[in-house]
């Protein structure tokens, strides 16, 4: 029984220093996993290939193939192609992918080598209005589930819905909720640290500051936040708004100016960029973390801030009201609802017994619910539930004889079987079939004539080859082989249940072959 820890091939391409919700999470998950010593290489995008190892467990490994794909410049087929090579040159137990792209590309991939699969799903979940019929990230889920060979990893109850919604059965999600870096994201007294930051921001400690810690995008429900906070206003306070996005483009700069127009008693505070090292800091000169997007998956920004006791209302919608529960540790307010927000805010602002019973709360769902510890965990232990899984290949040699299909058994004793082979790790299927067809026949085969798959069981993949008359002998072996020619029909009859199930599909197959040239045969006839 194999006992060691698994190796995982993690593969994402927006892993830092492309930023962005999905490489923060993956960020936390593999520094995690790693402090249990589990071995993990990551495939992601960089400007050059590159490989760096960080460490004992990590080395990272940057391919130019996945940046291309990353901004949409192509290299779709190549990638395929340097993920099959990861697969070959790591021998990795476990493949995991993250994300919609990652996850095409590494089942494309993996269809040849059968390596357990494991998808982080975390693309922001669907909108509820969106169909089917509109959505292309139904069909790559559909695609990436159809052989049944993956397991896919929701983050949240948002990503499960969508999931379930998409098609995928249930009992092939596993729940795992995100934790993030308490080393990281902690408060901070540091009173010179805080200081500093507020004098870069001109920020007085007398002023009430409200942190908005996303991107400039329509999603984020940022200009119903702006419209909401032109309203507010709290007698004999001073309110600054941060919001941590710069624009990047045209309808970024629209949002960023409809900011720069608040007045009253509401001040926008510019600033240039921030890092990944300032964000825990404006957490804690934060007295408010506000994100009320139209949707999202589970919101690590709200997870941060609650780790640095900074309290935090978001918008009664998918995602956001999975991870935060209204008045208890954050508040929930109506999607588009100026009067909602305000009144949040105010709560918080001016109602220091709301503002610690928050935090408090905050911090006991950070220890049980969305602690990291548990996540890697979590993950750790089903790594483990497919280490000990045998995965076998059935090869199938047959021929055509006087009409007749007839198939190449092994013969065990008295039982008669469909000979099966088990793989090494860095052997594709295809290696081991074509590898125990020429022992078992010892004819020479190459090309299969069909690929099958048992929808019922993920570790099993068959290979049938066609044995033609002038296909060559090897001569592998000086002793007669135990096998048998027998009729397929017949052979379907005297093997047991698992052979059946294969050996019916390569009837299916065969027939429509055979068909197929007898509708050519009478068409060339006909002309």
């Amino acid at each position: 029984m194999k006992t060691i820890s698994p190796k995982v091939l993690y593969f994402h391409m927006e892993y830092p220093p492309i930023t962005g919700g999905g490489a923060s999470y993956t960020k936390n998950l593999i520094t995690q996993l790693i402090k249990l010593k589990i071995k993990i290489v990551l495939i992601t995008s960089g400007s050059e290939d590159s490989v760096d190892k960080i460490n004992n467990y990590l080395t990272i490994k940057r391919f130019k193939v996945f940046e291309d794909l990353y901004y949409d410049k192509g290299g779709f087929i190549q990638g395929v192609d340097v993920l099959m090579q990861q697969i070959r040159d790591e021998s990795p137990d476990i493949l995991h992918t993250v994300y919609i792209e990652e996850s095409l590309i590494g089942q494309i991939a993996n269809l040849n080598y059968g390596i357990p699969h494991i998808v982080t799903h975390t693309k922001t979940p669907m909108y509820r209005e969106e169909s089917i019929i509109k959505n292309s990230t139904w069909s790559t889920f559909d695609y990436v589930n159809r052989s049944k060979l993956v397991t896919f990893v929701a983050p949240g109850i948002a990503y499960r819905d969508s999931l379930l919604q998409s098609g995928i059965k249930e009992n092939a999600i596993r729940l795992i909720y995100p934790g993030i870096d308490r080393t990281i994201f902690k408060k901070n007294n540091n009173q010179k640290t805080l200081d500093s930051m507020r004098k870069r921001l001109n920020i007085s400690k007398k002023e009430f500051v409200i942190l908005i810690p996303c991107m400039l995008r329509k999603r984020k429900g940022l200009y119903f936040v702006s419209e909401a906070l032109s309203k507010l206003s709290i007698p004999n306070s001073k309110i600054k708004i941060i919001v941590t996005g710069l624009p990047q483009n045209q309808d970024e700069e629209l949002i960023y100016q409809s900011f720069k127009k608040l007045k009253g008693d509401i001040e926008f505070v510019e600033h240039g960029w921030f890092t990944d090292e300032d964000m825990p800091i404006l957490y804690n000169i934060a007295d408010i973390t506000v994100l009320c997007s139209e949707a999202e998956g589970y919101g690590t920004v709200f997870l941060e801030a609650m780790a640095c006791e900074c309290p935090v209302i978001g918008s009664d919608v998918v995602g956001i009201n999975g991870l935060i529960t209204n008045h208890f540790d954050g508040i929930l307010c109506k999607y588009g609802d100026c009067k909602s927000l305000n009144d949040a805010i105010t709560e918080v602002l001016t109602d220091s017994t709301t503002c610690k019973k928050l935090i408090k709360n905050a911090l006991w769902s950070l220890k049980f619910k969305y602690n990291l510890q548990k996540q890697a965990n979590d993950h750790l232990n089903l790594y483990k539930s497919f280490l000990n899984i045998k995965q076998a290949s059935y090869c199938i040699a047959y021929r055509l004889s006087k009409n007749e299909v007839e198939i190449l058994l092994e013969n065990s004793r008295k039982k008669l079987s469909v000979p099966k082979t088990t793989k090494r790790i860095n052997e594709s299927w295809l290696q081991a079939a074509i590898k125990k067809t020429r022992e078992i026949s010892e004819y020479q085969v190459v090309i299969p004539s069909h690929q099958v798959f048992d929808e019922t069981n993920h570790n099993i993949i068959s290979y049938s080859f066609k044995i033609k008359d002038d296909t060559s002998v090897l001569g592998l072996s000086k002793q007669k082989k135990s096998t048998t020619w027998m009729q397929l029909n017949k052979a379907i009859l005297l093997v047991d249940d698992d052979d059946k199930k294969v050996l019916k599909k390569l009837r299916s197959f065969i027939k429509n072959d055979l068909d197929v040239k007898t509708i050519k045969k009478t068409i060339k006839a006909f002309n």
